[in-house]
């Protein structure tokens, strides 16, 4: 998926209404992690969204909400036109852990896992830190580097350039439920194998 020289990741971020100081320790995690943040805000009629110091975050602000997965579409074609060779799917509650993404890229370059569609983290429950558990891997296959697994959440999902545009984009009618799961089924019928980096952990809020 990703190998042979240094891979520049784009974390694309989609927010509506968020909690600031929440967005902004996840920005804060984010810093040093990836080479770009992109945080795209979905109409929310707060004027300080956008605001901030912190000149490694990109911001654009949509006219009008037209859901997740167009604005997960409209940052990665931004990604990809401007040279990006991987985009971090995050959403606005999760909190990425520190190597999480040197994780996810080292996983990432595994030959074993080709064609890979998409790495993860293993998600846990910010309120409880219990780890949520991985559909379609058995209970002993995490004590490896990476599992495969039947589905994974957008928030954490990194994917290459080349899986994005051989899979395709996420389906913008299903506004916000579903997506990653359509997704995960969409690429997994076409070939591609999903993984999760069971030592990369994301901290997430449902």
């Amino acid at each position: 998926m990703l190998e042979g020289r240094t891979i520049k990741v784009c974390a694309i971020v989609v927010t509506y209404r968020p909690d600031l100081q929440l967005l902004a320790r996840l920005l804060d995690a984010l810093a040093g992690q990836v080479d770009q943040v992109l945080v795209l805000d979905n109409a929310t009629p707060v004027s300080d969204v956008l605001m901030g110091s912190t000149t490694a975050v990109r911001r654009h602000r949509c006219v009008r909400n037209r859901g997740l997965a167009w604005t997960q579409n409209m940052g990665a074609r931004w990604a990809w036109r401007v040279g990006f060779d991987a985009v971090l799917m995050m959403d606005q509650d999760s909190i990425a852990r520190p190597g999480m993404v040197t994780e996810l890229l080292t996983v990432a370059s595994e030959h074993e896992l080709a064609p890979l569609g998409a790495v993860s983290p293993r998600p846990t429950d910010a309120f409880n830190g219990r780890l949520f558990p991985i559909v379609g891997s058995r209970d002993d296959a995490l004590q490896r580097r990476w599992t495969e697994c039947a589905f994974m959440i957008s928030s954490g999902m990194l994917i290459s350039k080349g899986a994005w545009l051989a899979i395709g984009g996420m389906r913008a009618d299903l506004f916000i439920d579903h997506i990653d799961t359509e997704w995960c089924l969409r690429a997994r019928a076409a070939g591609w194998r999903l993984a999760v980096a069971s030592r990369a952990l994301l901290d997430h809020r449902l």
